[in-house]
C-alpha cells in the first residue's frame, strides 16, 4: 500500500510531505530516507519467499532426476525386482512377447518422467510470472514513491545522499531487481532446475528409444556429420551447413524460453558428456547460489575478433544485406583468457548463399595455434605456401595426420589459404571483438538441431590493434566512446 508506505514514511521523517512547502532537497532526504528503508525490508522479504520457492521447486526436480536415473539404471542393468526392467541384451534373448512387455514398461516409465518434468516445468514458469509481475509493481512503487516524496523539492533527478551513496527509491529497487545472482536472477534463468530438466527429458528419451533432434533420424542429419571425440564427448565439427533463424528474447521469459527447450533437445556443454546438472548442494549452500553456480558452469564466455577492412566494413555490410556469397572471417576462443603460445584459436569463415544458386550457407572452421595466427594470417613479408599451411594446420591438429583424415587435413589446409588470400585481397584487419554467453541446447547425437541463447553481448572497436598483433592485449586500455 504506497499511501500507507508513504504516510509511514512522512511520521518517520518527523514531517509531512503534504504540508511541507519548504525544505527542498533536505525534506527530500529526510521523506526518502525512511521510505528507502520500508521498501529495502519488502525487497527482502519478497526475494526470501521467491527464494524458498525455487528451492521447492528444485528440490522436487531434483528428486525426480533421482527417480529417473535409478530407473534408467535399472532398465540398462537388467534383473528383475518390484520396480526392474530387462536389459537390451535379456531382453533380445527372450520371446517376443517380453520384448513387448519391456518396451512397453519403457515407455510407461518414460511417460511417466515427462508428466513429471512438465509438471515441474510449469511451476517454474508459474513462479517467473510471479516474479516479473512482483518486480514491475517494485519499480512501478519505486517511481510513484519517488515522484510523490521529492513534489516539493526540487525538480531536478530524487536523488538524495545516504551512506555516502546518492539513491532514489528506483535505484534500490532497480539494484535488487538486477542482480547477477540471487532469487530473481534465478527466476529469469530458471537456474539448476533447467539443467535437472534437462537430464529427466534426456533420460526419459533413453528410456523409450526417441531422439528428437528436429531433422529427422539418428546421425548427423541431413547434410552434417556427427563429431565424437576420442573420449566420447561432442565437440564441434569443422564444417556444416547452415540454416539459421534469430529472434531476441525477453531475458524476464527466459527460464520459459529455456525449460521449453529441453523438452524437445537437451542443454549441450563443450566437451562433456552423460547428465550435467550438479549434485545436491551441502547443508550450508543454499539451492539458489548453487543454481547461479550451475549457471555459471552451462553458460560459456565466447570471444570472437571479426576481421574487415575498418576503412568501409565491406563483409560486414555484405552479410547485413545477405548478399550472394557474402563472408565473415574471425578467431574465436572459449572462455575470458586471452590465448597465448600453445592454446588453440579457431579460425572461421562462413558464406552465405541464396535459395536460387541452389547451394547451402556453410559455416568451415580450423584449429590453429595462438603462436600461428601472425605467421598464418597477418604476416604478409612470408607468403603462406601450401607446406607452411600444412604445418600449421598439423600442429594444432596432429590426429588429422592420419591416412584416413586425409581429406579432412586438405580441407583445413585449403580453408587457411582461402582466409589468408581474402585477408591479403582486401587488406582485412582485427576490426571489432564481441563477447557474450551462450547456453547451447543440442543433442548429442546429432548436428541437425542446435538452439542456442547468448546473454550479456558486447561489442568492442579493436581497429586499433597495433601491426602485427591480432588481438589488443587485456590489460589495453579501451576508449570508452568506441
Amino acid at each position: 500500500d504506497l499511501d500507507s508506505a508513504i504516510e509511514a514514511s512522512d511520521h518517520l521523517s518527523g514531517g509531512g510531505a503534504a504540508s511541507s512547502a519548504s525544505g527542498g532537497d533536505d525534506f527530500a532526504a529526510l521523506a526518502i530516507g525512511p521510505f528507502v528503508s520500508l521498501l529495502q525490508s519488502e525487497l527482502d522479504r519478497c526475494g526470501s519467499a521467491l527464494r524458498t520457492k525455487l528451492d521447492g521447486i528444485e528440490e522436487e526436480a531434483r528428486t525426480l532426476h533421482d527417480e529417473a536415473e535409478a530407473s534408467l539404471q535399472r532398465f540398462e542393468a537388467g534383473g528383475v525386482d518390484g520396480d526392474g526392467f530387462p536389459s537390451p541384451s535379456k531382453a533380445a534373448k527372450a520371446t517376443k512377447n517380453n520384448e513387448a512387455a519391456t518396451a512397453r514398461v519403457a515407455r510407461e516409465e518414460a511417460s511417466r518422467m515427462r508428466a513429471s518434468a512438465s509438471s515441474v516445468g510449469a511451476s517454474l514458469r508459474a513462479t517467473n510470472l510471479s516474479a516479473r509481475r512482483s518486480a514491475a509493481a517494485f519499480r512501478r512503487i519505486a517511481t510513484e514513491a519517488d515522484a510523490r516524496l521529492t513534489r516539493t523539492s526540487s525538480p531536478s533527478s530524487p536523488r538524495v545522499a545516504l551512506s555516502g551513496r546518492t539513491k532514489s527509491c528506483r535505484d534500490v529497487a532497480d539494484k535488487a531487481l538486477r542482480r547477477t545472482s540471487g532469487p530473481w536472477s534465478n527466476a529469469r534463468t530458471g537456474g539448476a532446475i533447467v539443467a535437472l530438466l534437462s537430464d529427466i527429458y534426456a533420460m526419459a528419451r533413453a528410456m523409450d528409444g526417441t531422439v528428437n533432434l528436429g531433422g529427422g533420424g539418428g546421425g548427423g542429419g541431413e547434410g552434417k556429420e556427427l563429431v565424437i571425440g576420442s573420449d566420447g564427448k561432442w565437440v564441434a565439427p569443422d564444417a556444416f551447413e547452415r540454416k539459421t533463424h534469430k529472434y531476441w528474447a525477453d531475458e524476464d521469459r527466459l527460464a520459459e524460453v529455456m525449460a521449453a527447450c529441453v523438452k524437445e533437445i537437451p542443454l549441450l556443454v563443450y566437451g562433456k558428456k552423460g547428465n550435467i546438472a550438479p549434485k545436491k548442494s551441502s547443508p550450508q549452500t543454499t539451492n539458489t547460489s548453487a543454481s547461479q553456480k550451475t549457471w555459471d558452469v552451462l553458460a560459456t564466455p565466447i570471444n570472437n575478433i571479426y576481421f574487415d577492412n575498418c576503412a568501409n566494413m565491406p563483409l560486414y555490410r555484405e552479410r547485413i544485406m545477405r548478399e550472394e556469397g557474402a563472408r565473415l572471417i574471425r578467431l574465436r576462443w572459449y572462455g575470458d583468457d586471452r590465448p597465448k603460445g600453445d592454446d588453440v584459436v579457431f579460425l572461421e569463415m562462413k558464406t552465405h548463399h541464396m535459395k536460387w544458386v541452389n547451394m547451402k550457407s556453410v559455416k568451415r572452421r580450423v584449429s590453429v595455434l595462438e603462436r600461428d595466427v601472425v605467421p598464418a594470417l597477418l604476416d604478409f613479408s612470408r607468403p603462406l605456401t601450401p607446406a607452411l599451411a600444412s604445418e600449421i594446420v598439423t600442429r594444432a591438429n596432429p590426429s588429422l595426420n592420419s591416412s584416413a583424415k586425409k581429406q579432412g587435413k586438405s580441407d583445413a589446409v585449403n580453408l587457411l589459404l582461402e582466409c589468408r588470400a581474402l585477408i591479403e585481397e582486401l587488406n582485412l584487419k582485427p576490426c571489432v571483438r564481441t563477447r557474450y554467453l551462450r547456453t547451447a541446447f543440442q543433442s548429442s547425437e546429432s548436428n541437425a538441431l542446435r538452439v542456442t541463447v547468448d546473454r550479456d553481448v558486447e561489442l568492442t572497436d579493436v581497429s586499433g590493434t597495433p601491426s602485427g598483433k591480432w588481438c589488443l592485449p587485456s590489460n589495453t586500455p579501451l576508449d570508452p566512446s568506441t
